[in-house]
């Protein structure tokens, strides 16, 4: 069962998540704390689960939970959960979020659409070959570890943001290989002259380019869907 706990302001070191209130549910018959960041004057918005990143470039995860909720979408932010495929809680995370998507499609009566940042993108990647209750997942930076068999599950479109001066982009022709395939629909953006953590708007003109156009595509592709 989905049940609201606790509310609170959500805070990050220096950083205020603008409008985030703190909820706990129960998941697996375990307290799951979320941020829930609600826009203002909106009735009925798109929601999204949105998974940070765990690496140096967290802090672009913030921003953009800020620009979605300014865009007028509803952002959902699980806590304390580990991202990182080699550490030894990441299955146990992976099951706790199947099982919070599913019980916030039932609540929200709307599919989830996830988002990934780093390392939450690996996540959100994993997710989509694991529930039907994704219907579509963007990711930025990420590096997903997934098997080939893996991919007939996935439901519904992944799309991925990328830095050309990422290392990280030259995965994707393997990653489009096996989508095709199986007749999925993966559709990464590479931004010419964009690093690695794009979303932290770094003072290169290349990333601050790159993060508002990734952020007009983002938002596009939400309203679609």
């Amino acid at each position: 069962m989905y049940a609201m706990l606790s509310w609170g302001q959500e805070t990050r070191g220096q950083q205020r998540i603008k409008q985030g209130e703190v909820a706990s549910f129960f998941v697996n018959g375990q307290a799951l704390t979320c941020t829930v960041v609600e826009p203002q004057g909106v009735n009925d918005p798109k929601w999204l689960l949105l998974l940070p990143d765990q690496g140096i470039e967290a802090s672009g995860s913030f921003s953009l939970i800020d620009s979605l909720q300014e865009a007028g979408f509803k952002v959902i932010v699980p806590q304390g959960l580990e991202m990182r495929r080699a550490h030894v809680d990441y299955i146990q995370s992976r099951e706790k979020l199947l099982e919070l998507i599913q019980e916030l499609k039932s609540r929200e009566r709307k599919p989830a659409m996830v988002v990934g940042v780093g390392t939450g993108g690996d996540m959100a990647f994993d997710l989509a070959t694991k529930s039907r209750d994704v219907s579509v997942t963007f990711v930025f930076y990420a590096s997903p570890s997934v098997k080939a068999s893996e991919y007939s599950r996935i439901q519904g479109p992944i799309f991925g943001f990328y830095g050309a001066e990422d290392t990280l982009t030259a995965t994707l022709s393997h990653i489009g290989k096996y989508m095709r395939a199986n007749g999925k629909i993966f559709q990464p953006e590479i931004y010419e002259e964009a690093s690695h953590g794009l979303l932290d708007k770094q003072p290169t003109t290349g990333d601050k380019i790159a993060c508002e156009a990734s952020m007009n595509r983002l938002f596009a592709l939400i309203r679609k869907y």
